[in-house]
């Protein structure tokens, strides 16, 4: 495609200057959908950067200023010229109009924008290909830039409209009151602390390597699956199999080294056939794709939202999460891939958990509690995470002890934007890979 056959209206771009030197209002409705490189005319882009400097410098923006600034800057010549400036205001009827005319411009950026990354694309794959997974992630990545800057403008909600909303919410609650605004973990003490796992957050649930983060997470997955909707269960660690296994052996209290050896009883074996009944009917899907990236996660999803139900998205863990594009450095990647799935919770509109590692203290730090310092990644998660959880043990588990005997553990809040923060006991039973709460396990002896 030749570069002038691009996607462009220079009728639109000039109706949005004119607006802008007409009104100081529109100047602002504009910037707020408008960025300098979505003009295609370059001359235009001048005229928009000039526009903004006076704007934030506090001077009046009428066709006489912006003409002086534009020659002063050395802007203007002979074929775009003081006439050219002035017939800008006869390219629209009313400056009310800037928004749509603003929006036009954008559509026409969109469309020029997602032609090169195509076209780069393109010329990628006839090229030598050393990992094609890379490849194929830096791809995605390209295409979901462009969509993201298409859905940027299209966010913004006036206070009546968030009024209105809100209101209509306020009503809803007054009928039927929530004892937690988030999905659910299953373990009341838990979720009445953190106020459950929040639409468009992302929650980090931590542990030491083999601490039961990803039994933690599989729990979760589990009870929502049952009684939330549907959940994706991103696993780069274990296979779909170990997966199932691990489920079974938690919704049946089973100890799951005898059930993947086939040496249970006939009782438990009654028990590990009502638990697969149970998962049957449950809508959990398990993607263990071990080559993951942020953009693979989000469109995973957005194939099991558009099939809908989709109620709860989780990853295991941040550290097998490849970034999207090449990164220089460890820290680089690490920023990358939580800003990235933070935004993708944001745009799925649903709850994003991520399991992620505490790095081991040493000795002459064993004393110590850990912190969101200690945690892999730590300052991209920390300042991404809604919500932090730490899961502890408060004792070691001996080699040679029953398995089947609970163990007591900490699910530590370190972070909490939307309730408090705290201390929740809970019972870790290493044999059915299950948490329970400290009350039920005294309950049942």
């Amino acid at each position: 495609m030749r570069k002038d056959a691009l996607p462009q209206s220079i009728d639109m771009e000039k109706a949005v200057l004119g607006c802008m030197i007409l009104e100081r209002g529109a100047i602002d409705r504009a910037r707020a959908i408008l960025k300098p490189g979505d003009f295609y005319y370059e001359q235009h882009r001048a005229i928009y950067l000039t526009i903004l400097r006076m704007r934030n410098e506090g001077q009046p923006v009428d066709l006489t200023t912006v003409c002086a600034a534009l020659e002063n800057a050395g802007k203007l010549n002979d074929k775009y010229g003081r006439v050219w400036v002035n017939s800008l205001m006869d390219s629209f009827t009313t400056a009310a109009h800037v928004e749509q005319y603003a929006e036009e411009v954008v559509r026409c950026s969109v469309l020029r924008q997602l032609w090169k990354a195509a076209v780069e694309v393109q010329q990628t794959c006839v090229e030598e290909v050393e990992n094609w997974r890379i490849t194929a992630s830096d791809a995605a990545a390209k295409i979901r830039k462009v969509a993201q800057r298409a859905t940027s403008g299209c966010k913004r909600k006036t206070m009546e409209e968030l009024v209105i909303e809100g209101a209509r919410r306020y009503q809803d609650l007054d009928l039927n009151q929530l004892e937690i605004t988030g999905a659910p973990s299953g373990i009341r003490d838990l979720d009445r602390r953190t106020n459950g796992f929040q639409s468009g957050e992302m929650t980090i649930v931590s542990a030491l390597p083999g601490g039961g983060k990803t039994a933690f997470g599989g729990q979760v997955a589990l009870y929502c699956a049952e009684n939330v909707g549907k959940v994706l269960f991103f696993s780069g660690e274990m296979s779909a199999a170990q997966l199932r296994s691990r489920a079974v052996a938690n919704l049946a209290r089973l100890d799951s080294l005898k059930l993947d050896r086939g040496t249970l009883s006939g009782a438990e074996k009654e028990r590990r056939n009502r638990a697969l009944e149970r998962l049957q009917d449950m809508r959990l899907v398990i993607d263990d794709n071990p080559h993951i990236t942020p953009a693979y996660i989000l469109a995973a999803s957005r194939e099991e939202q558009e099939s809908g139900g989709l109620g709860l998205v989780v990853v295991d863990y941040f550290g097998l999460v490849q970034p999207d594009g090449k990164v220089e450095s460890q820290n680089e990647a690490q920023v990358s891939v939580a800003r990235d799935l933070k935004a993708h919770a944001k745009d799925l509109g649903l709850p994003l958990i991520v399991m992620a590692q505490f790095r081991k203290l040493p000795v002459q730090a064993r004393g110590k509690q850990h912190d969101l310092d200690d945690l892999h990644g730590a300052r991209a998660l920390s300042a991404e995470a809604a919500l932090v959880i730490n899961i502890r043990k408060t004792e070691e588990e001996k080699r040679d002890a029953d398995t089947t005997v609970s163990v007591p553990v900490q699910a530590v809040i370190l972070k909490n934007r939307f309730g408090p923060g705290g201390m929740v006991e809970l019972n870790w039973i290493p044999a059915y890979t299950r948490y329970e709460p400290m009350e039920r396990e005294e309950n049942n002896r």
